[in-house]
């Protein structure tokens, strides 16, 4: 899990540098936007930015959950063969040699795409970025407004190294 929402901006005058973020309904994100071209663009970009995120879209109208995203399942199958080849000496086993090989994420060997191992790094409290910007304060009768760039949006991340497969072989003696 983690949270969707400001990072590094102070939106309601408090010393947090996150906050969660209100997602406006359908229709209402432009009043959160300067009325200008470059506004009216920012404001369509968002709109898909949120109707691309399953979480987003379901919290159209208030305010994202503290943990209410989730990144996607990590499928991860690993192999192991394993050979116990056993010395006998006057009838009776008295030492061993077991030959090991692992493949780890069996899964990323088979097809590339998949065993890809998602995390949401604890930066922030494990908080992710909407990536809006503060333009102006709002008040009792006006929107705040935002300025919005794909850039500044933070999601979770991929662990490369446990994405990849990985291969080895053991060898082991018992006495």
């Amino acid at each position: 899990p983690y949270t969707l929402g400001f990072v590094n901006t102070t939106i309601n005058g408090t010393a947090q540098n996150i906050s969660l973020a209100y997602i406006p309904s359908v229709g209402e994100t432009a009043m959160f936007f300067a009325q200008t071209a470059e506004g009216r663009a920012q404001a369509a970009a968002f709109d898909a930015y949120v109707d691309g995120d399953s979480y987003l879209r379901g919290r159209r109208g208030n305010f994202t959950e503290r943990n209410g995203a989730r990144t996607p399942w990590n499928y991860q199958t690993d192999f192991r063969f394993s050979q116990d080849f056993n010395i006998i000496r006057e009838g009776k086993r008295t030492q061993t040699i077991t030959f090991t090989y692992d493949i780890i994420n069996l899964t990323n060997l088979l097809y590339r795409n998949w065993g890809i191992q998602y995390f949401s790094p604890n930066t922030f409290n494990s908080t992710s970025s909407v990536g809006l910007t503060r333009g102006e304060n709002g008040s009792a009768t006006m929107y705040p407004t935002y300025t919005f760039s794909e850039s500044n949006v933070t999601d979770y991340s991929i662990d490369f190294f446990a994405s990849r497969w990985q291969m080895q072989f053991g060898l082991r003696y018992s006495f």
